[in-house]
């Protein structure tokens, strides 16, 4: 049995990569969340890891990705996104296991016209992307085993956890018209079906190390996953069109943020973004118009 070692269990994407792996008789599973840690502290992490080895895997889904919070503290989104994502691949390269760590589209500034291969250049426009990637080239300089999967725009079925589908949803309820960005492209993706990919690159021990996309396929807007949303629900509302220059939340995104996802479909599909989101409200019991 090989044990795996989880930073940021206690997160949406922590949580489904749990859910995947309950049951898995050929690994058992240990969490770790950001409440573990005093981020002040500069050995806390490597310290952390030496106190649960031996282990055969590390995942890395802990992040600060609270774009504001980043900007409020910068300090705190370098420890988290950078420097404790080095001490890991430290602690990895030297005990030569493989670690599976989370980064983001937001290392893109958003001006590509097509979606974002992995080669792409680098570009990130806020302190959060920045913070990440410099998480992600540490981490290949550092350790040589290692898999980088670059996420889109996901949501999930914590309970508790806000998103902006459950938030959206919950504002029709109130009002007889919702509005959502209609210029702001982006890979909206269950977080399970990410979840779901990493446990198919483990459990067929892919050895391919590199960077790779992970998200469902295809670009949609903020309006576009509303529409498709009410439309699976059985919502009869009125979605208007904003432009993301008229929600100020959204001025640090960027406006294009599509990832192309050919080199991971040469081991794992991802499905669509319609499918994701229909799987996802199905989960959660609120599929009203099943399609074939």
């Amino acid at each position: 049995m090989k044990k795996i070692m989880l930073f940021g269990g206690s997160g949406q994407l922590g949580h489904d990569i749990r859910n995947v792996f309950t049951g898995k008789e050929a690994f058992s599973i240990e969490s770790l969340s950001s409440s573990d840690f005093n981020f002040n502290s500069s050995d806390n992490v490597e310290a952390s890891l030496a106190d649960k080895w031996p282990f055969d895997i590390l995942i890395n889904a802990m992040a600060n990705s609270d774009i504001d919070r980043c900007d409020q503290d910068k300090d705190l989104a370098y420890r988290i996104n950078h420097r404790a994502v080095e001490e890991m691949g430290d602690f990895c390269s030297k005990h030569n296991i493989p670690i599976y760590h989370f980064s983001t589209n937001d290392i893109f500034d958003g001006k590509n016209q097509s979606p974002y291969t992995e080669t792409d250049q680098v570009n990130p426009i806020s302190i959060y992307g920045a913070s990440k990637l410099a998480g992600e080239q540490g981490l290949v300089e550092i350790c040589e085993k290692h898999f980088i999967f670059r996420v889109s725009t996901y949501y999930g079925a914590l309970a508790g956890a806000k998103n902006f589908i459950l938030d959206t949803v919950g504002k029709a309820k109130n009002s007889a018209q919702t509005y959502a960005v209609s210029d702001q492209q982006i890979c909206a993706t269950h977080s399970l079906d990410i979840a779901k990919a990493l446990l198919y690159f483990i459990e067929n021990e892919v050895i391919e190390y590199g960077i790779y996309n992970c998200a469902a396929e295809g670009a949609c807007s903020w309006f576009d996953l509303t529409s498709e949303t009410f439309a699976i629900m059985g919502i009869d509302k009125t979605v208007e069109k904003k432009s993301y220059i008229e929600v100020p939340d959204n001025l640090e995104r960027p406006v294009y943020s599509v990832l192309d996802m050919k080199k991971i479909s040469k081991f794992y599909q991802m499905p669509t973004w319609q499918e994701s989101l229909e799987n996802y409200l199905r989960l959660l019991g609120l599929t009203k118009q099943i399609r074939n």
